[in-house]
């Protein structure tokens, strides 16, 4: 019901035409994940941006990069940019995380400062 519910405010974000602009919280970041966290897909763009707001556990995998299923066995919570990943790899994704039960987040911007954002506040929030 949670993934369900995070597709459903992505669908709503876009529709609601959002100018998506890189504005960074100067006081949060750089940020240090305490988690062990995959985001999978982004642009180049996105990722050389994102990877300046995150550090710490963090795993990337690009939208065309080979990935080992056992990464997502030993992560505590997988992040999906689904602007830009393909379809085999999307599938593999959740395969891996239906079978190893991994909690699964969406990424609701385009702006990877507000990605990093999101990842910064479930990671508050739940400790």
């Amino acid at each position: 019901h949670r993934e369900l519910a995070e597709l459903r405010e992505i669908i709503f974000r876009q529709t609601a035409d959002e100018t998506g602009e890189e504005k960074v919280n100067e006081g949060i970041f750089p940020y240090e994940d305490q988690k062990d966290i995959i985001v999978f897909g982004g642009h180049d763009t996105w990722l050389k941006t994102f990877r300046q707001l995150l550090s710490g556990k963090i795993k990337y995998v690009g939208r065309e990069q080979n990935f080992d299923v056992s990464m997502i066995r030993f992560a505590d919570t997988v992040w999906i940019q689904p602007n830009a990943i393909s379809h085999a790899q999307y599938y593999k994704i959740m395969d891996a995380v239906r079978k190893y039960n991994k909690p699964i987040h969406y990424f609701q911007f385009a702006s990877a400062a507000k990605c990093a954002e999101q990842i910064y506040l479930d990671e508050i929030l739940l400790y």
